[in-house]
């Protein structure tokens, strides 16, 4: 992210969540259709913004949305190659997510809030696909009944 677009969003955190939003809604259209690469930028796009957000606010329904954000990430990336390089990354996202929330916490943070992203970043990827399946199928009809 450009520093002055970071400045901008973190001056403004009503635009940070509607780009968040946009930015996510954008992001699993592209997951949905097998466009992992574009998904996986999107994704991580959506996490920046999501750590303004996070940093700016540090309530609980931030802490949620930084923490889906980074489970979406983590499963577009293990999709988007099915190399050791993708792993390593999806280890990479969960050290640097368990970082984050643990400092935003002060050190009060329940590691096991933690255990979903585990689940996508190290479990077999079959499994954690048909998971995010249904997860995705839950989000979207608790989506319909809020609209």
């Amino acid at each position: 992210m450009k520093p002055a677009f970071k400045e901008k969003m973190t001056n403004d955190i009503d635009l940070a969540k509607t780009n968040w939003q946009a930015t996510m809604r954008h992001a699993r259209s592209s997951a949905k259709s097998g466009n992992w690469a574009f998904a996986v930028m999107l994704f991580k796009f959506g996490l920046d913004l999501s750590e303004i957000i996070l940093f700016n606010e540090n309530t609980e329904q931030a802490q949620d949305q930084y923490l889906q954000n980074a489970i979406e990430l983590t499963h577009a990336l293990r999709n988007s190659d099915h190399s050791n390089e993708t792993d390593e990354d999806a280890r990479k996202v969960y050290q640097f997510v368990s970082e984050q929330l643990e400092f935003c916490r002060a050190g009060s943070f329940d590691k096991k809030h933690l255990e979903p992203l585990a689940a996508v970043a190290f479990n077999e990827l079959a499994k954690v696909n048909e998971w995010m399946a249904q997860w995705h199928k839950l989000f979207s009809h608790t989506k319909k009944k809020e609209g």
